[in-house]
């Protein structure tokens, strides 16, 4: 008995890690993943959708609150170094499950969507890592005590094959514009150069005597910043977690040719004489002055996925979540406990499935009747081989919970916003008018017992 019971549980985990839902009836339970073999998508696509994912969940983490006022997000932004580590292992987050990929979507052809994950507790080890290897003042207490009120976070980010504007195609920045990419690389470059330039304002013209006591007119300030500028060597590098960063680099005996060849040319550099490039070179500690600088692309320049067509008009039903409880029972403790969330997951889509199948779609119509489920029509439409994809979106919104003799229910919950794009798809292949608001008087959201 005992050997039979491993047996199934490991079964089980093969078909959980498939991550398949049952097929409509009528149909074998490889349909759906067969399908989806046949509609490949390029990796370019699953990446735009992948860094999505990544941006919404380092907004949800950033957001999520430590106490009096201080958010996360608030406070590795008091130490650079904090900030940037943070954003780099948010931004390295493995996609949670395959790619659900899509036949349409609207007039931008083939989609995807791609979920991320980040449980509490995962957080919570990594922040007081932080805290520690940069000997933050926060108190491991309050941490520990805000994070016992965090929930876990889901991001999904989707893609689509013509979506304009274009984005990057520099690993890990597939979400953010060209321009932005370019952005970011000027303002990196910009700081290094500042970073620079009080560097070089710190060098000895005499024992007494600094560079800055000549550049501190605002003149002078910017003749010096030009000359930074034009003659130093900088380079730029994009980093994990959608930084750039830049180093500007000069000899000290360039900038001292630098500096004499203005002093000849622009009355503003009469202050300046040849001695003093000389003292210059000879008292700089280091024969060569390095400046590194930062920078992170403009939120304006993520652009988000907007869908053709169906987002015109949409139900309110489509920016609406629903939520059930998924329950299995299993006749042995060796059951792994991935493998009883998987088959109480699984439990629970088919109560979401019929939920979203009854949603209302335009006058006297259902999601169902739209996509052809009241047909006889075999094999599926690409519609309802995308309905079958978007159901395996439903995702646990916690840890599954022992109940009476050897059951486990778990709570699960599914985005609709997917449903309503297959949908409206549907609709614009069809030339037929949109749901209205009105149709979804029947909100969901409720809990399916």
């Amino acid at each position: 008995m005992r050997l039979f019971v491993i047996g199934l549980a490991f079964a089980a985990s093969g078909a959980a890690a498939q991550d398949q839902v049952r097929a409509p009836p009528g149909t074998s339970q490889a349909t759906g993943a067969d399908a989806a073999g046949a509609r490949p998508i390029a990796p370019a696509l699953e990446a735009r959708a992948l860094a999505r994912a990544r941006t919404t969940l380092m907004r949800l983490a950033s957001d999520l609150p430590i106490g009096d006022g201080l958010s996360v997000g608030r406070w590795a932004a008091q130490d650079p170094n904090v900030d940037r580590a943070l954003r780099a292992w948010l931004r390295a987050r493995p996609p949670h499950g395959p790619a659900r990929r899509f036949h349409g979507d609207g007039g931008n052809g083939r989609a995807c969507d791609v979920d991320v994950r980040l449980d509490a507790q995962t957080l919570l080890d990594r922040l007081l890592e932080l805290r520690t290897a940069h000997r933050s003042m926060l108190s491991e207490e309050r941490v520990r005590a805000a994070a016992r009120g965090w929930p876990r976070l889901w991001a999904t980010g989707d893609a689509a094959e013509n979506e304009s504007p274009p984005t990057s195609d520099a690993p890990g920045w597939e979400d953010v514009t060209p321009a932005g990419l370019e952005m970011a690389r000027e303002a990196a470059a910009a700081l290094a150069i500042l970073e620079l330039l009080e560097q070089c304002a710190a060098l000895k013209l005499t024992p007494v005597r600094t560079l800055a006591e000549i550049v501190v007119d605002g003149q002078m300030r910017d003749a010096l910043r030009g000359i930074l500028a034009a003659a130093s060597e900088t380079t730029v590098e994009l980093e994990a977690g959608q930084v750039v960063r830049a180093e500007a680099c000069i000899d000290v005996a360039r900038l001292a040719a630098a500096l004499r060849e203005f002093a000849y040319s622009d009355p503003a550099g009469r202050d300046l004489g040849v001695d003093d490039f000389r003292e210059m070179v000879l008292r700089a500690r280091a024969s060569r002055l390095c400046a590194v600088g930062h920078a992170v692309p403009p939120d304006s320049q993520r652009p988000q996925h907007e869908p053709a067509a169906p987002c015109s008009g949409a139900p309110a039903w489509a920016r609406q979540t629903i939520r059930t409880t998924g329950r299995t029972a299993c006749v042995s403790v060796l059951v792994h406990a991935a493998v009883r969330e998987e088959l109480a997951r699984q439990d629970a889509i088919q109560r979401l499935r019929d939920e979203a199948l009854a949603l209302p779609a335009g006058p006297g119509l259902t999601v169902g009747q739209r996509l052809g489920y009241d047909t006889a029509a075999w094999p599926e439409s690409a519609a309802m081989q995308d309905f079958e994809t978007f159901l395996a979106a439903a995702r646990l919104t916690g840890a599954a919970q022992a109940g009476d003799e050897r059951t486990f229910s778990v709570e699960v919950e599914l985005p609709l916003r997917r449903l309503w794009l297959i949908v409206g798809s549907r609709l614009e292949q069809a030339g037929g008018a949109q749901p209205r608001d009105a149709d979804a008087a029947d909100e969901p959201g409720g809990k399916g017992e």
